[in-house]
C-alpha cells in the first residue's frame, strides 16, 4: 500500500478557517488506486462557541490474508477493491469556562463497495474471525449515524473528568440485498472517567 496526503490550513477572517486535504492510495497487489478529498470548515459564532462541519471520502483494503483466499485452488478475492464510505460531521463546541468544555456532534457515514457473498446475509463489516474462506464482491452497503455529546473538564487543581454519551445507529446490506442491525448497533452507549493527581 502507497499513501500521499497534502493538508492545508486556511484563515480566511478570524472567525471562519477550512482545512482542505487530498489522499491518494495505490494498493499495489491488484493495482487498485483512489484519490479522495476531505474539507472541513470551522467558524467562531461567538468567543466560546464554535460550529464546524467536516466531510470526507475514505477508503479502506480489508486484511491482506483476504485477498489470498482460494476456492478449489482459484483465488477468489485477489481483485477486490477498497471498501469506501462518504462521512459527515457537524460539531458544536462550547467552552464553558476555562477548564470546562461541551462538544456535540451529530455524523452520518454511508459506506458503500464493501465486500460480501453473494446470496448471503454475510459482509466483512461483521466479520472479526482471523480466517475467511468465501468469494467476495464489492457489492455491499452500510450506513451508521448518531450523535455524540462529551461534557470534559481538563486537569485543574489536581483532577479532572469526562462523560460521553453517544445515541447511534448502525446497519448493512449483505450479499442477500437485505438491510440488518450490525454487530455494532448498541443504540447508546454512556461512559465515565474520573482522575485525581497527586
Amino acid at each position: 500500500m502507497i499513501s500521499a496526503y497534502s493538508n492545508s490550513i486556511y484563515n480566511i477572517t478570524e472567525k471562519l478557517s477550512t482545512n482542505v486535504g487530498l489522499t491518494a492510495q495505490l494498493f499495489t497487489l491488484n493495482n487498485r488506486w483512489r484519490v479522495e478529498p476531505r474539507l472541513a470548515v470551522k467558524y467562531r459564532v461567538a468567543p466560546n462557541h464554535t460550529l464546524s462541519f467536516a466531510y470526507g471520502l475514505h477508503s479502506r483494503r480489508e486484511k491482506l490474508d483476504y485477498y489470498f483466499v482460494k476456492i478449489k485452488g482459484v483465488s477468489v478475492n485477489n481483485k477486490l477493491d477498497f471498501a469506501k464510505a462518504h462521512h459527515f460531521v457537524l460539531s458544536y463546541d462550547w467552552q464553558i469556562s476555562n477548564n470546562t468544555a461541551l462538544k456535540i456532534e451529530p455524523y452520518y457515514q454511508y459506506l458503500y463497495n464493501i465486500p460480501v457473498e453473494e446470496g448471503t446475509s454475510f459482509s466483512v463489516i461483521n466479520h472479526n474471525l482471523y480466517c475467511l474462506d468465501k468469494a467476495l464482491v464489492n457489492k455491499g452497503y452500510g450506513k451508521n449515524y448518531g450523535i455524540d455529546i462529551t461534557m470534559e473538564r481538563y486537569l485543574d487543581k489536581g483532577y479532572y473528568w469526562l462523560l460521553t454519551g453517544s445515541l447511534s445507529y448502525s446497519g448493512y446490506k449483505g450479499g442477500d440485498g437485505v438491510w440488518r442491525d450490525t454487530k455494532y448497533n448498541r443504540g447508546y452507549i454512556i461512559n465515565g472517567l474520573i482522575g485525581k493527581e497527586w
